[in-house]
């Protein structure tokens, strides 16, 4: 045998050699037919089928275990795997592995995973892709009412959402931030949102693909106010959730407009008791300012003539009936029974004020009060006195007697006129000229009447108590007029309820300051020209 033969025979028997021991320790190779896993669309778990192959096994192993390898993670997907043997001969195989899968999120774009399979004494690794994506993307539509709305208790905000091909899943509240326009705070105890408007309400919602539902907004507790703010929804989805427009929501209830009515009614009521008994009782004092003057004047007089009576010891009983009779009929009390003053109390079935007549009285009251004081104290009497010195008393009384018949009959006294003054002062001068006539050491001269200092009423406490009224009359509404300035809002304020709102009820309850300016603006000047009476001074 050549050596080139011997060469070629010992190449062969080492290929032999080669190829004989690379058949007989191969390592099986396992390969999975169609390793795509695609669940329904968003499905989050469900089950499939793999068949594992494999090539090169020999002997008696089989298939110990077959575990997902949980990459990746997150999302926590679970994968168990059941194997059923379908086919064995030789040195393949082939098994149907069953997979139980949990726990993918909606959406889940493919993503390859690993298993592992035990066979015998050795562990194989293979891939798979695991997906439950959609065939298009998610969209919806999520709409609130526009503007403004009014919500009484029991209502609640209508929300409508039109899902499309994608459906809308753990559909929830993210945020419902309402703050109140005045106080600054925020809805109580906040907001649910529910299937319907009168049900219980879940904290999340699934809404099919291609549908249209109506969510509620329901405030947990009662609004009161005007509230403006911001409602956010949100689905899995969607994470980042969709704003709606902003909202301007009132809310009041039946009870708290009816309890305004009922604050407005009883500061009418108490404006009207607070106005009118003041204005009333301010006008009463204004008229009784010339009643005053007037009774100052007639205890002036009365002092005037007993003052004279006293130095001459004569009697006058004429003029004292006069005098009493002008004093009594300037007393508060006659003058209410004859409504010649407006009444404390004004009450509606009360005969109205009659100035023309206090008007009339005031002036007659005034011409007596002249005639007696000029006429029958200045001309008469308190000459008489002068005369009186020294003369007989007889003379002196039937002068004295003269003079006070000159006074008429006192039933006139003051609803008519006085006597005629030329008259009076004629028969005067005749009575006293025939005192004259006895009198040798007359040399004239004049006296002064001291007026006596009044007791009873007196026109500057009447003007105190004018300016206290007035005071008053401005302290009421000064609290008014500090918080008034709006319309009370009940039914046309949505939102009624707050503590303004009943602030602005009893203020506007007791109208505008007009009638107290007016009020205070009142004189004794511009009340005697209103009614046109000339009230006399006092001499």
């Amino acid at each position: 045998m050549s050596p080139s033969l011997r060469r070629t025979l010992r190449a062969v028997a080492v290929v032999v050699f080669v190829m004989f021991s690379t058949s007989a320790w191969s390592e099986p190779v396992f390969t999975l037919v169609n390793s795509n896993i695609a669940l329904e669309p968003g499905a989050s778990g469900g089950t499939a089928a793999l068949v594992l192959q494999a090539q090169g096994i020999e002997g008696s192993d089989e298939i110990v275990d077959v575990v997902d390898n949980k990459v990746p993670e997150p999302p926590a997907i679970t994968v168990d795997f059941e194997t059923k043997e379908l086919d064995r001969g030789g040195k393949t195989g082939s098994w149907l592995l069953t997979a139980v899968i949990t726990g993918v999120p909606r959406g889940t774009p493919q993503q390859t995973r690993y298993l592992t399979v035990k066979f015998g004494k050795s562990s194989y690794t293979l891939s798979y892709t695991l997906t439950n994506a959609y065939n298009q993307s998610f969209a919806w539509t999520v709409k609130g009412p526009p503007g403004e709305l009014s919500l009484r208790p029991g209502q609640s905000i209508e929300i409508g959402i039109a899902v499309e091909g994608v459906p809308a899943t753990k559909v929830a509240l993210l945020q419902a931030s309402f703050i109140e326009n005045h106080t600054k705070t925020t809805a109580k105890d906040g907001w649910d949102l529910c299937a319907k408007p009168d049900d219980a309400c879940d904290t999340e919602y699934s809404i099919p693909a291609n549908s249209v539902k109506r969510l509620w907004l329901r405030p947990k507790a009662a609004v009161v106010g005007k509230y403006t703010g911001t409602v956010i929804i949100f689905s899995a989805e969607k994470p980042t959730g969709v704003t709606l427009s902003p909202l301007t929501v009132y809310g009041t209830t039946s009870r708290l407009q009816w309890l305004g009515v009922l604050v407005i009614l009883i500061a009418v009521v108490l404006s009207w008791l607070v106005f009118r008994l003041i204005q009333q009782r301010i006008n009463r004092t204004r008229m009784l300012l010339p009643i005053a003057r007037l009774q100052v004047q007639v205890r002036s007089l009365q002092a005037r003539l007993d003052k004279t009576l006293e130095e001459t010891r004569t009697d006058s009983p004429l003029t004292q009936n006069a005098l009493k009779k002008l004093s009594d009929r300037l007393k508060v009390t006659d003058l209410d029974s004859r409504n010649l003053l407006p009444p404390r109390i004004p009450l509606p079935t009360q005969n109205p004020f009659d100035s023309a007549s206090y008007e009339q009285f005031i002036k007659t009251t005034g011409d007596w009060i002249t005639f007696i004081g000029d006429v029958i104290i200045g001309s008469g009497f308190e000459q008489l006195t002068r005369l009186a010195s020294g003369q007989s008393q007889d003379a002196v009384n039937t002068a004295a007697k003269e003079l006070d018949k000159l006074v008429p009959d006192t039933n006139k006294i003051p609803d008519s006129p006085p006597p005629d003054r030329a008259a009076s002062l004629a028969a005067i001068d005749t009575a006293l000229d025939r005192l004259r006539a006895q009198i040798l050491n007359y040399t004239g001269g004049e006296e002064v009447p001291v007026e006596p200092k009044p007791t009873i009423l007196s026109p500057e406490g009447l003007s105190v108590d004018i300016n206290v009224l007035s005071l008053a009359v401005w302290a009421a509404f000064a609290l008014v007029t500090t918080a008034l300035g709006v319309y009370v809002l009940i039914y046309n304020n949505p939102g009624f309820g707050t503590l303004g709102d009943f602030l602005v009820c009893a203020f506007w309850g007791f109208g505008l300051p007009i009638g107290a300016q007016q009020l205070t603006q009142l004189s004794v000047a511009n009340v005697s020209q209103s009614l046109g009476i000339s009230i006399p001074q006092v001499t």
